[in-house]
């Protein structure tokens, strides 16, 4: 048996994520110690466990791999890859159509406007694509990068940086990109 503690060492996740999936029922205790309330967990839960951040891994929610963990036939589980797969290749052709405009506005502002020293924020709830965007302004030259991870955020550094460009992303949790842009303005 083992405890939410020694999970998280050795599957390295927090020990918050693994309560969020004990108290989302993802992730079930074999045994709750009465006198503390401690929870204990089999060697096959961590094997689910490595199935579950595996899932995730591979693009699924919480609740699709709610789904894929109940199911015990393997042609639906197959046709619920096969679908997340066609999901996800159509974000990688958003994503490829979105850095190609990029690239061509860092082309644009290069040779116009933007001079390698002004600085550019990033403000995008999705690291990939924070980081995607990162590695494009750094391989063409442009040091001066900020990120921030969502609108309030965005809002914060760009008071304390005053970035010469700003990429805002529109769809975040909490504040979106419209009203974090309303409230940059009004600055």
């Amino acid at each position: 048996m083992y405890s939410i503690g020694e999970i998280s060492k050795m599957v390295k996740i927090t020990s918050d994520t693994l309560r969020y999936y004990d108290e989302i029922q993802l992730l079930n205790p074999d045994f709750i110690n009465p006198s503390n309330n401690y929870r204990f967990y089999s060697e096959e839960q961590v094997k689910e466990l490595l199935y579950i951040m595996e899932l995730k891994d591979c693009g699924f929610n919480l609740d699709e791999i709610k789904r894929i963990l109940k199911l015990n036939d393997k042609t639906k589980i197959k046709q619920i890859f096969t679908n997340k797969k066609m999901q996800l290749s159509n974000q990688r052709k958003k994503i490829n159509l979105s850095i190609e405009k990029i690239e061509s506005k860092l082309k644009f502002m290069e040779g116009k406007v933007m001079s390698k020293n002004k600085s550019i924020m990033i403000v995008d709830d999705a690291p990939f694509m924070r980081m995607m965007v990162n590695d494009i302004l750094r391989k063409n030259g442009y040091e001066n990068v900020i990120e921030a991870t969502e609108g309030t955020d965005g809002v914060i550094k760009w008071e304390e940086h005053k970035p010469d460009l700003t990429f805002m992303d529109i769809n975040m949790p909490g504040v979106g990109g419209i009203y974090a842009l309303n409230r940059i303005k009004s600055v």
